[in-house]
C-alpha cells in the first residue's frame, strides 16, 4: 500500500502522538496511575524532533529524527511505568 508524502507525514504525527495520547486517557480514566504523566516530560522533545522531520525527509539528515522518537518516546514510557510499579 502506496500512502504518499502527505498521508505518511500525518501517520508519522499520529504515531508519535498516539502513546501520548493513550496514557493521558488511561490516567484520566484511573487505568493507569497518575505517576505515568511523568512521561510527559519528553514530550516538547518529542514535538521539536518530529517538527525537524515534518519540515525536511532527506533521509540523510532526518533518518536519525525517527530513530530518536521511537527510543525517547518509549524510554519514558518505560520510566512512567517503573514509577507506576512502586
Amino acid at each position: 500500500m502506496f500512502l504518499g508524502r502527505q498521508n505518511s507525514l500525518i501517520l508519522y504525527q499520529i504515531l508519535a502522538y498516539g502513546g501520548y495520547f493513550a496514557l493521558l486517557v488511561g490516567a484520566l480514566l484511573d487505568v493507569l496511575k497518575p505517576v505515568i504523566l511523568v512521561s510527559f516530560l519528553s514530550l516538547p522533545l518529542i514535538i521539536k524532533i518530529t517538527q525537524q522531520f515534518i519540515n525536511k525527509q532527506e533521509k540523510a539528515t532526518t533518518f536519525n529524527c525517527a530513530l530518536k522518537t521511537h527510543v525517547i518516546a518509549n524510554l519514558s514510557l518505560i520510566i512512567g511505568l517503573s514509577l507506576s510499579l512502586l
